[in-house]
């Protein structure tokens, strides 16, 4: 009599058979494509021809299985629990096991005596087999191929693991930049790899032995070893079950009890049937059919062929000049070739397999067969490329200019509706809105941190379920009851699409359901909308996802409005751009250029380079072309490599400025105000190894053998406080090391002991600052619990610190135990900025708390000490002030364009702030920070906020300086990904810009 484990996932099915010892005597691991009853019949058909006559007991799992339990009365097991069984049962001498499923990855944590610690992944599926899937098809091939593309890999690049949509964005910049597919294939399992480990080991280091658990392991061997690689481990610490890609079936399995009836396989097929019959009429968590019937379904889509794009034969391009445009997409490339009368030719729509260059060449092959057939001779008075590729093609094809992906499917829309209001693009990776007011975009809005909503996760949910993309939409318009599957990310979405499968919706449903969570996404999680008036009445939809009509339709059914698509929404980028090439050869008079002529792709050469100007010392590959021009890619900025040209004239950067002023050396600030050049900036390292002069100097000399060495993390709070806190303890004679500059390898070094995925990236970054100091040898480390800062802004109602900054270095102490080898102490005095005679008290407190371990001054000399500090403090902070104010006084009264780039004093960080400061300057506009706003008088004006933290009431102040400067200044806010006070400040910074008529650039 055996026993059976069954595991019903969102997507595949697993089955394990085991003997009375709990060995396995038949697995089976397939997909069900939803429909999971006749999956079951298929396997247990085949295990009735394996185990003839037998009688077995059987358990059931996974996120779909519950609901056959329910209905049939079988006894259910849950996964995490079947998986602990197994380990406990069949590998005592585990101390972890780690699973990755298709959509979630698990570590659980084995100790002899405890309960297993159990972790799993949150809110989103980077790290995951779907993650995989979506990266193979990114580059053209199977899961398989993938592999075996790793196998041959030389070198890893950095890519984001969290979301597909950061991944897929360096994954097209490697392949523009022509970087190795098979080094490409390696880096997405490293990164799959270092997502795993840094999102659930929190703090814990694997040891051996360690259990791998799912498809993903048991199918990917190059994803084994980079696992292996990751986590500091030899690949004999890892065991591979024979059936790891089934563990909670055989967990499951080994669950079943003797109390459990026995069945034969006919008894347990009839049995499942009965409970399949129990699925009654789902009636919660429906939405309203898309069209009322096929009649509907069919007038709906005639009323939608009034707007087709103009076309005509392609022999009639012969007459006059013709107009290319194309739209070099992340995904897929767009062609359209207008003739003299702006009727359409020749249009294209391919994938681009990762090589831009060569989907523009072969749709330039295609568009030279097509005239070869009908025997007609080109000549292209304008060409314009627009899209993710649009600088690489316009140089290596010579095409006269390209133009910003906003403008482009902006012109295309006013073709068709010159008083459009509201354009929305959504394509493969990406989803974009434009607001336009009296023809001007006045608003634009991209997703930020998550692809739901984009074609990709269409087209995910549509191969998971077994279907091809075109016949899921299709289906759509035929459902009676649309599934509510939520929005946002793929994880909660999968979570509603089970229960929906459980409660015996068909992919119709789910395919509706999925239309209206597109749009839900974009209105409310990207836009925010409210009030859909905002829109205006002449909305316009594009994108290849709006050929899918169940989207279309939603739209619709949720805004109220009856929206313009044309024909072929997927091209309205190159129809733009063709028709901008059209109007600017007019304004140019450009000379028309036989079309073989430019379709030939200047031949190239390509060479990796390591640029040295800062530390980042990125990759950058360099394009040379035979018609003399150069591409660079790779590169984070454009100081020493540039796509501009020579003769560019740079704009002053204060956010840079404030940086090195922050962390410079005393002898630096006290000899020369820190007044840095271009040349300077690359080259100075933040060092604190002079000491302060005076009594200061004099009692460090005399300190000895205690003298001590704090380290201070270059993080958080230490933005705003460094040249306070490096004064000080200077002034009394210890050494102070800094932390080194951020880095991504700082930041993975830290990264398995952060505690929580949903805190915002500079507190992450912490936690490798610290362990940086660690490594240094320090004596203690240092980060208080800074309450409140300066007073600051008049009226504020408070100052202070967002709990993360006052209180991260508690998270940083409970954490890092382990993680540091020797004992070096965490100190975290509770500190107020906002009184001055309390900060000395408390700040002699803490030196006083040393004496005994190193040689502390006297009170009398820690009085001048002290007084320097603050002294220094505040010319810091003044000469922050009166610097921005110098640099935008000399901006508007000059007229030259003047960003006020708002942010929090950690944001000047190279690796957080991703240099957006230097970007800008880089057009030869003036950049200019919040702290030109310092100790100014905050008015709360119709404002219904309560102003109580230091850093955003800075930020607020700033944007209501820039609404109120002319209109040659502009604002720019860079926020972190999780932060909490920004949930309600980047909106009121939004609503002051727009009282004034201006918009808020937030990134």
């Amino acid at each position: 009599m055996g026993r059976i484990g069954l595991d019903v996932g969102s997507t595949t099915l697993k089955v394990v058979c085991v003997d009375g010892a709990g060995e396995v005597l038949y697995h089976e691991y397939l997909r069900h494509n939803a429909d999971v009853a006749g999956t079951l019949r298929a396997v247990f058909g085949r295990m009735a021809g394996e185990f003839a006559g037998v009688r077995v007991r059987m358990a059931v799992t996974g996120s779909a299985g519950m609901g056959i339990c329910e209905r049939s009365g079988l006894p259910f097991v849950q996964e995490v629990v079947a998986a602990c069984r197994v380990v406990e049962q069949k590998y005592p001498e585990a101390a972890s096991l780690v699973d990755i499923g298709g959509e979630d990855a698990k570590m659980i944590f084995f100790a002899p005596g405890r309960t297993p610690d159990i972790r799993m992944n949150g809110s989103c599926a980077g790290g995951t087999g779907a993650f995989i899937d979506q990266m193979a098809v990114l580059l053209g091939v199977d899961v398989g191929e993938l592999a075996g593309l790793a196998d041959r890999a030389m070198r890893l690049h950095p890519i984001a693991s969290r979301c597909g949509v950061f991944s897929k964005t360096d994954v097209q910049n490697l392949l523009a930049r022509g970087a190795k597919r098979e080094d490409i294939a390696a880096s997405i399992f490293h990164a799959v790899s270092v997502q795993v480990l840094t999102t659930l080991s929190r703090g814990y280091y694997l040891k051996p032995k360690v259990v791998l658990s799912g498809g993903p392991f048991f199918y990917i061997e190059p994803l084994r070893r980079a696992f292996a690689e990751a986590a500091g481990l030899d690949e004999s610490a890892f065991v591979l079950p024979d059936c790891a890609n089934a563990i909670p079936a055989w967990g499951a399995a080994l669950s079943v009890g003797e109390e459990q009836p026995a069945r034969t396989f006919s008894e347990l097929e009839e049995l499942l049937e009965r409970s399949n019959a129990k699925i009654g009429e789902r009636k919660e968590g429906l939405l309203p059919p898309l069209f009322e019937s096929k009649e509907a379904y069919g007038a709906w889509r005639q009323s939608k062929e009034k707007y087709r794009l103009p076309t005509a034969a392609l022999r009639t391009a012969g007459e006059g000049p013709c107009y290319l445009g194309i739209d070099s997409g992340s995904t897929t490339t767009k062609l359209v070739l207008l003739n003299a009368r702006r009727e359409i030719v020749f249009r294209l729509y391919c994938r681009n397999a990762g090589d831009p260059l060569g989907a523009v060449t072969g749709a330039f092959e295609q568009l030279m067969r097509a005239c070869q057939e009908v025997d007609v001779s080109l000549n292209i008075g304008g060409s314009c490329v627009t899209g993710y590729g649009e600088d690489l093609v316009r140089k290596a094809f010579g095409l006269h200019m390209g133009m910003v992906e906003t403008l482009a499917h902006y012109a295309g829309a006013s073709y068709f509706a010159p008083d459009v209001s509201f354009i929305l693009d959504i394509g493969g990776q990406d989803m974009k809105a434009a607001f336009i007011d009296n023809g001007t975009i006045s608003r634009l809005e991209i997703n930020e941190a998550c692809s739901s909503g984009c074609g990709s996760f269409i087209e995910t949910f549509a191969t998971g379920l077994g279907q091809p993309v075109e016949e899921f939409a299709s289906a759509a318009c035929s459902a009676r009851m649309p599934s509510d599957l939520g929005t946002r990310c793929t994880v909660f979405m999968n979570s509603r699409v089970k229960q929906s499968l459980r409660e015996g919706a068909s992919r119709d449903d789910i395919s509706a359901g999925l239309g209206y969570s597109v749009v839900r996404n974009c209105l409310h999680k990207v836009l925010k909308i409210k009030d859909f008036s905002v829109l205006g009445e002449r909305v316009m939809v594009q994108g290849g996802t709006m050929r899918n009509p169940a989207v279309c339709r939603a739209f619709e059914i949720e805004t109220g409005r009856d929206v313009i698509i044309t024909d072929a929404p997927e091209l309205m980028g190159a129809f733009g751009a063709a028709l901008i090439a059209r109007r600017e050869s007019r304004v140019h008079r450009w000379a028309s250029r036989p079309l073989a002529e430019v379709a030939r792709v200047a031949p190239h050469s390509c060479r990796d380079g390591l640029c040295r100007g800062c530390h980042n010392q990125c990759t950058v590959t360099t394009f040379r072309f035979e018609n003399g021009e150069r591409y660079y890619a790779g590169n984070k900025c454009e100081r020493i490599f540039s796509n501009a040209g020579e003769g560019r004239k740079v704009g002053a950067n204060m956010s840079e400025w404030k940086y090195i002023e922050t962390f410079a050396p005393i002898d630096r600030i006290d000899k020369e105000g820190v007044v840095l050049n271009e040349g300077e900036v690359g080259q100075i390292r933040a060092s604190t190894s002079v000491l302060a002069d005076g009594e200061g100097r004099k009692f460090a000399a005399e300190r000895g053998s205690k003298a001590g060495v704090i380290g201070i993390p270059r993080v958080l709070g230490m933005y705003e406080h460094y040249p306070f806190w490096s004064t000080l303890f200077e002034g009394c004679g210890f050494g102070v090391e800094l932390s080194a500059e951020s880095s991504m390898r700082l930041g993975e070094m830290g990264a398995h002991t952060v505690m929580s995925d949903n805190i915002c990236f500079p507190a992450k970054l912490a936690h490798g600052h610290v362990l940086d100091l660690a490594k240094r040898g320090v004596d203690r480390i240092f980060l208080p619990f800074v309450v409140h800062e300066e007073g600051g802004l008049d009226g504020a109602d408070n100052s202070f610190n967002c709990p993360v900054v006052s209180g991260y270095s508690e998270v940083l102490r409970s954490t890092l135990g382990r993680a540091v080898e020797r004992r070096i102490p965490l100190d975290a005095p509770s500190i107020s900025f906002r009184d001055v005679e309390l900060l000395e008290r408390q700040c002699w407190r803490y030196v006083y708390g040393l004496r005994g371990e190193m040689a502390i001054p006297s009170r009398r000399v820690f009085r001048s000490v002290f007084s320097r500090a603050v002294a220094r403090q505040n010319g810091w902070a003044g000469k922050l002030k009166e610097k921005n104010l110098a640099v935008a006084k000399g901006a508007i009264d000059d007229g030259r364009l003047l960003i006020m780039l708002a942010s929090r004093p950690y944001h000047t960080d190279p690796l957080i702030q991703q240099k957006v400061g230097q970007i800008i300057s880089e057009f030869g506009v003036d950049v200019v920070t919040e702290d030109l706003v310092r100790d100014t008088v905050l008015e709360k004006g119709l404002s219904e906020s309560i102003h109580q933290w230091a850093y955003t009431n800075r930020i607020v102040a700033a944007a209501r300086w820039a609404a109120d400067a002319g209109d040659n200044v502009h604002y720019v806010q860079i926020t972190s990904f999780g932060c909490g006070p920004d949930a309600y400040v980047v909106d009121e910074a939004m609503e002051v810009l727009q009282r004034a008529g201006k918009t808020a650039t937030v990134l």
